[in-house]
């Protein structure tokens, strides 16, 4: 697979790794040199100096042949700009992390489905999920998800003694 990884923070960096040791094909975007080169040094990706807020750096990173480009730099306005970018230059799929609770407020307005973002991602909500889903089922093994998380299928074992096995 063809990764676009827009940042080369913490968490461009550690995606990238992971990637990395699965085998695919990593391309790295962040406009500090530093991180560039640090990120060259220590992982098997191209890395490129520059804005993903802009389409000349994301052709240059070949957005066209990305199978999925993930925009986690440290600015929300930059991540929403340059995934809906990704997307319309030909990526396949597009998604950004975004701190702000006020981009996933779909009373006030839809950032994913205007900016066409497969995915807005929070990295302090997707923990506190796993968290809350921890505490709330600690022996179940979530199988589905559906209607965007709303709706979640778990598999529990029940112990054949059990008077839930009665029924």
């Amino acid at each position: 697979m063809q990764v676009l990884t827009l940042g080369a923070g913490t968490v461009g960096r550690w995606v990238s790794d992971i990637l990395c040791r699965r085998g695919h094909s990593v391309t790295v975007v962040d406009a500090d040199q530093e991180n560039v080169a640090q990120i060259n040094s220590e992982l098997d990706v191209r890395a490129i100096v520059g804005s993903a807020a802009r389409s000349t750096v994301l052709f240059q990173a070949d957005v066209c042949a990305a199978d999925v480009c993930l925009a986690v730099t440290g600015d929300d306005e930059v991540n929403i700009l340059a995934a809906s970018m990704a997307k319309a230059l030909g990526a396949r799929r597009s998604i950004a992390r975004v701190y702000a609770p006020a981009f996933q407020d779909l009373s006030t307005f839809d950032y994913q489905r205007h900016f066409n973002i497969d995915s807005l991602l929070s990295l302090e909500q997707l923990s506190a999920f796993e968290l809350a889903r921890a505490i709330r089922n600690p022996d179940a093994i979530p199988l589905e998800h559906f209607a965007r998380g709303q709706l979640e299928v778990y598999e529990v074992e029940v112990d054949a003694r059990s008077s839930a096995a009665e029924h």
